[in-house]
């Protein structure tokens, strides 16, 4: 996965695409309480424990989504 900046904190995020194929910006540093893993660099959110038990490989890294930490979140959202 290529590290790029985020536009609106500068923090560092990677773009994997989403299970439907949405671009997803994720934190680039894994984290232990991540929701977030990735395979084929396709980002798969886990939903609880067992989605996590029962999807992902042992050792797996988990992310989390880049709008969940970001200041300026919110701005980039899709409104309904």
């Amino acid at each position: 996965m290529q590290v790029t900046n985020c536009r609106s904190c500068g923090a560092p995020i990677v773009w994997v695409r989403s299970v439907n194929g949405v671009p997803m910006p994720l934190d680039a540093d894994p984290v232990p309480d991540g929701n977030v893993y990735v395979r084929g660099g396709v980002g798969h959110v886990v939903a609880g424990p067992m989605d996590l038990l029962f999807e992902a490989d042992a050792g797996t890294s988990l992310y989390t989504v880049h709008h969940a930490t970001c200041p300026h979140g919110r701005d980039w959202r899709r409104r309904p």
